[in-house]
């Protein structure tokens, strides 16, 4: 019975975990940004993933690194793009 609860309370945290990504990762994609660079040559110093093509910034701050097509997401009519 112990066993049980130990796999519902494992489901329960994964869930959570889950959703808190899903929920954090969909805030910054609606984030507004005031400069997208696409379509370039990226050296990130990250050893997981060290070139990318497009960058997109708020406020001086990198919000997001990775291919044109997942950066564009991140344009709105305000946002300076950088091609």
């Amino acid at each position: 019975m112990a066993r049980n609860y130990k796999e519902i309370i494992a489901f329960l945290l994964f869930a959570a975990i889950h959703s808190f990504y899903i929920s954090l990762n969909n805030t910054f994609a609606q984030m507004h940004t005031d400069i997208v660079f696409v379509n370039g040559r990226i050296w990130t110093v990250d050893k997981s993933q060290p070139q990318a093509e497009a960058v997109a910034a708020h406020e001086s701050i990198i919000v997001a690194v990775g291919s044109s097509s997942e950066i564009k997401k991140f344009i709105t009519d305000s946002t300076k793009v950088i091609d």
